[in-house]
């Protein structure tokens, strides 16, 4: 069971940076940081597609399994409203935190 703390801004404010420094820091030793650009999944395999709207479930999909045995912080540029109302969580997310 895991914990997800979700960190989302617009593009270009630093969301990167910070994931960076906790990782290096390695200051919370039970979480991973994890942004969409790392989980391999892309954009543009679901742009103008019927799939479309699963592209935020795949990614979070895909970091919560990088993420292994240890709680997620999830770096992206999703919409807060398009999070809590459109992404389907994973059932190994016991809590979910969302940092705006």
């Amino acid at each position: 069971m895991k914990k997800l703390v979700v960190l989302c801004a617009a593009c270009g404010v630093g969301k990167s940076t910070i994931k960076d420094a906790l990782n290096e820091s390695n200051i919370l030793e039970n979480y991973v940081c994890i942004d969409t650009d790392e989980v391999g999944v892309n954009w543009w395999d679901y742009a103008g597609t019927e799939n479309e709207s699963e592209f935020n479930d795949d990614c979070l999909t895909s970091a919560v399994r990088m993420s292994k045995d240890k709680n997620l912080i999830f770096v992206t540029c999703m919409n807060p409203f398009d999070f809590y109302g459109k992404t389907n969580i994973p059932k190994e997310i016991t809590s979910t935190f969302l940092l705006e």
